[in-house]
């Protein structure tokens, strides 16, 4: 197992001095319910349309995106979950190289500063491929195929392991070569990508604790996604599903929802109440 370490970033690094000042007494003033030692765990699940985008805030500051959408929509999305001097990304990562998931990141690297990025060797169309492997040249940010589970930590008791690599696969479709990742960090959170059946079989062999308080669930609600077995070992409270309104596939499909609730996780959709948001504070 490796582990990476990715440290608190530096805040407010491009502000001038005066409003770095003014900012610190802020933080520091009690009434205003702004204090330093009662950090948040911050999620947005991120209304892209048909795709999938996940904005994760730590407590200890950082920022991680996992997958960005079809398009430059992200943008928006993320300017409403962050700070409005927040222009660093600590780490991307891209589960898979669909448009949907891809396509959005390419918008945020031109917008953001990018420091690390961990993704799926699998690629889908080669125009697709060569605009991927450009942008990351163009950011130099870190770089790194993911190993079996691998480690982020971020600080105490808060990481993101991939517990899902995909290197077991062999098959044709690039769905099924999506990294699977636990963030736990003070909750646990369990992110699917499109990640389908096949390899939720492979979890249940091989991964031996799948329990998390959440759940983005795989594949945008498909019937190829979320068997019952899976579910039932993940036992989710609360579930979030990221798909568009009105989408051409007919996402999700009731008995997905059917199963989540089987289960006892309650259900959020993105294209019922558009940008989902979870966050709890202290410790």
């Amino acid at each position: 197992m490796l582990t990476t370490k990715i440290e608190p970033m530096r805040k407010f690094f491009l502000l001038p001095p005066i409003i770095l000042a003014a900012l610190s007494l802020l933080l520091a003033w009690p009434s205003l319910g702004l204090r330093a030692d009662e950090p948040s765990l911050k999620l947005c699940f991120l209304d892209v349309g048909q795709g999938d985008a996940a904005l994760i805030r730590t407590p200890y500051g950082q920022n991680i995106l996992i997958d960005g959408g079809p398009d430059k929509r992200i943008l928006e999305e993320l300017a409403a979950c962050l700070p409005w001097f927040e222009r660093r990304v600590d780490l991307v990562v891209l589960t898979h190289q669909h448009d949907d998931h891809l396509g959005g990141l390419l918008e945020v690297f031109d917008r953001y500063q990018i420091d690390n990025v961990i993704y799926s060797s699998a690629s889908g169309s080669p125009a697709l491929a060569d605009a991927w492997q450009r942008a990351l040249i163009s950011e130099g940010a870190e770089t790194e195929k993911p190993s079996l589970r691998e480690r982020v930590v971020f600080g105490p008791s808060c990481e993101l392991k991939i517990i899902n690599p995909a290197y077991f696969y062999s098959g044709k479709d690039l769905n099924e070569y999506s990294l699977v990742s636990i963030l736990d960090c003070g909750r646990r959170i369990v992110f699917m990508g499109d990640a389908g059946k096949p390899v939720e079989d492979w979890l249940l062999k091989n991964e031996p604790n799948l329990s998390a308080d959440g759940l983005k669930v795989g594949h945008h609600g498909s019937l190829s996604a979320s068997g019952e077995d899976f579910l039932k070992a993940v036992g989710p409270t609360w579930a979030v599903i990221s798909s568009g309104k009105g989408n051409r596939h007919g996402l999700p499909k009731a008995e997905v929802v059917r199963r989540l609730e089987r289960v006892g996780a309650s259900v959020r959709r993105t294209d019922e109440e558009g940008t989902v948001e979870v966050e709890w504070r202290g410790p």
